[in-house]
């Protein structure tokens, strides 16, 4: 299976602050702007949301940092 565009690790983190930063835009916008397709950004969020969740010791879904991710 062929693999999908790589994108730098700093681009990632930056588009995942810009989705948790800006809960009014929906993700497929955000993803848009940015020329990512919705569901690799949605992705991401998702990771970062899991790592967060676990530092923080919270398995479930911490108010604090959820956000519904659309794929």
């Amino acid at each position: 299976m062929a693999r999908g565009k790589q994108y730098p690790e700093e681009f990632k983190r930056d588009a995942v602050e810009l989705v948790l930063s800006s809960p009014e835009r929906p993700v497929a916008d955000i993803a848009r702007s940015l020329g990512v397709h919705k569901a690799t950004l949605g992705g991401w969020v998702e990771r970062e949301l899991g790592r967060r969740r676990k530092a923080a010791g919270n398995d479930g879904g911490d108010a604090a940092v959820s956000r519904e991710v659309e794929h």
